[in-house]
């Protein structure tokens, strides 16, 4: 479960206010800045905003790919895989 900021009052696709029943996605941050769908990561979505978007696919690759670097980084080895 993402924990998402009361400062996060916006889709950051549409654009409009979130209400207390909407389902939303957080998406992460990820560390390629210069990455043209730079600018939607570490943003709250209305689900069915991030449903119906163009980039859905996209975005889920990237994210798929920063979890698999990150497993494989000397960071994550040394603190939580164990041996």
């Amino acid at each position: 479960m993402a924990l998402i900021s009361m400062d996060n009052k916006h889709c950051g696709l549409c654009g409009n206010a979130f209400t207390e029943k909407e389902k939303v996605v957080k998406l992460p941050a990820i560390s390629d800045v210069t990455h043209e769908l730079y600018v939607y990561f570490d943003k709250t979505l209305h689900s069915k905003c991030f449903e119906k978007w163009s980039e859905r696919n996209s975005a889920v690759e990237i994210i798929q790919k920063e979890k698999a670097s990150f497993h494989q980084s000397s960071y994550y080895t040394k603190t939580f895989k164990k041996t």
